[in-house]
């Protein structure tokens, strides 16, 4: 209990500190809202009461003081580029991308798991150097790559989609979802060849271990070693690969959402720095921070509940 008790506290500082980087980072990027939003030709006057209704006159940590407590309320603050609650600009398109990255990480899972104790346990030198020769050719492949040869083949050569034609998935969930897959195996394939090889690894350090030759002088096969001693061990490692994945897949929503045109964070993230709207650029980068923290600390839970060794360190 004391050690979960100090990850929620490592936790909750490690929120705090996030919230404070970001709003402090987006105060010295070059460019002013101000400026922006009124133009060149704006008066002084102008822009001083322009910077006075958006609170931009007051001490910065002032300002992050009172950003902070309307993020915790719900309330990220209103849109400079659009005034409007940049909450409403969210809705839709945080949905969009958080699909985007279950879909991404559940096709990551579900290939390198099992690819991986494939690939552990194969014996033949020549499924092993073919299984190696794929891992490098998808390692070597970034995911936004992936994406543009998808979309030449699959939508333009093959037109079995339309580029740029996304659906909604409150018009047609099915049709939303199945434009989705291929931009979540770009991002999946890379991800699931790195954890294939991190998997493949670690069982075969299992599998050497002093407590699996004493397994086998009882007469257990490779297999029951395997699946009830030596993969429990060897999915440490991969758990908090996986996670450091997830976090990953999520920040590559940004590009990949170019490439096929999807209406997610990605776009509107690239946009809203483009036009200085601070308040949703801090917004995004924040949930995006905390899904990442997030998913590492759940990645801490799980390898406790897997080797309790962890848990008494």
């Amino acid at each position: 209990m004391k050690v979960l008790l100090r990850k929620i506290l490592n936790l909750m500082i490690a929120l705090l500190i996030v919230t404070l980087l970001t709003f402090l980072a987006l105060q010295v990027i070059p460019g002013d809202p101000v400026t922006k939003m009124l133009g060149a030709d704006a008066t002084a006057a102008q822009a001083a009461q322009l910077r006075t209704r958006l609170g931009l006159d007051q001490p910065v940590l002032v300002r992050y003081g009172r950003w902070l407590l309307s993020f915790l309320k719900g309330d990220p603050g209103i849109s400079y580029s659009y005034s409007m609650p940049v909450a409403e600009m969210l809705k839709g398109k945080l949905s969009v991308t958080v699909i985007l990255t279950a879909l991404s990480f559940a096709m990551t899972v579900f290939i390198s798991i099992p690819l991986g104790i494939l690939t552990a346990r194969a014996e033949s030198v020549r499924v092993n150097h073919f299984f190696l020769i794929m891992d490098q050719l998808f390692m070597a492949l970034p995911p936004f790559f992936i994406g543009i040869l998808s979309v030449y083949l699959f939508g333009i050569v093959l037109k079995l989609f339309v580029p740029g034609a996304y659906i909604p998935l409150s018009e047609s969930v099915t049709g939303g979802l199945g434009y989705l897959l291929l931009p979540a195996l770009a991002m999946a394939l890379p991800r699931s060849a790195m954890t294939v090889k991190m998997l493949r690894s670690s069982i075969r350090s299992q599998m050497a271990e002093d407590y699996v030759r004493t397994a086998r002088s009882r007469g257990l096969t490779d297999g029951q070693i395997l699946r009830r001693h030596a993969l429990r061990g060897a999915m440490v490692p991969v758990v908090t690969f996986l996670a450091q994945s997830a976090a990953e897949i999520m920040t590559g929503t940004i590009i990949i959402e170019q490439v096929f045109t999807i209406p997610g964070l990605g776009r509107l993230f690239l946009s809203s720095i483009g036009s200085r709207d601070f308040p949703v650029v801090q917004a995004i980068v924040v949930m995006m921070a905390v899904f990442i923290i997030l998913v590492n600390f759940a990645a801490d839970l799980i390898n406790m509940a897997i080797d309790p060794r962890i848990r008494v360190s």
